[in-house]
Order: C-alpha cells, then sequence, then structure tokens
C-alpha cells in the first residue's frame, strides 16, 4: 500500500474573474480537500493523505455553487513513483500547481 501525500496548492491564476476561487481536489472521485484561493495565494493541504495500491486519479475542479468544472487534465500517480513536481493544473481561465510527494 502506497501514501499519497498531498502538501501544498497554489494559484498562479484562478478560474473565477470577479470572485476568488473555490477549488477541490479528488483522489479517485472521493473529495479529499475544498477552499478558497485566490490568485498567487498557496494553502497548506497537510495532513491530506490518501492511501492507494497501484495507481491514484486526483482531479482539480473549481466549484461555482452546486456546479463544478475540471482544470485541466487527470494527473495518475503510481506506487513508487515521485510524479511531475508540481503537477500543473491549466485551463484557458485557471493555472494551479499542486504539490505532493508518495511514500
Amino acid at each position: 500500500m502506497s501514501r499519497l501525500e498531498l502538501t501544498t496548492l497554489h494559484c498562479e491564476r484562478r478560474q473565477d474573474l470577479t470572485n476568488l476561487d473555490e477549488p477541490r481536489i479528488k483522489v479517485d472521485n472521493s473529495v479529499v480537500w475544498s477552499g478558497v484561493l485566490g490568485k498567487g495565494d498557496s494553502t497548506s493541504l497537510v495532513p491530506t493523505n490518501v492511501e492507494f495500491d497501484d495507481t491514484a486519479e486526483v482531479k482539480l475542479e473549481e466549484r461555482d455553487g452546486d456546479k463544478a468544472k475540471q482544470i485541466g487534465s487527470t494527473l495518475t500517480v503510481r506506487a513508487g513513483g515521485a510524479g511531475p513536481q508540481p503537477a500543473e493544473f491549466k485551463t484557458s481561465g485557471a493555472y494551479y500547481k499542486l504539490y505532493y510527494r508518495i511514500t
């Protein structure tokens, strides 16, 4: 069993033009973190840990009321691998960096 440790989320450019973003992180379709960020903001995600076997899928979404829009591509992390650091999630409007480690 491996552990995905999410450490920091940084907002380079927000999705919402007038308000703060309300990002949430999903691992294997389960919400593991949600919060509020503005441009240039970073937040500690410690102690957000998720155990997984071989692979896990990480998605970043921006919530707008009851709706959510995925930002960028799905990140697949693998047991025993460090993965890209930081993971970047981009759309035409938003740009986030997610820092993590696998133990």
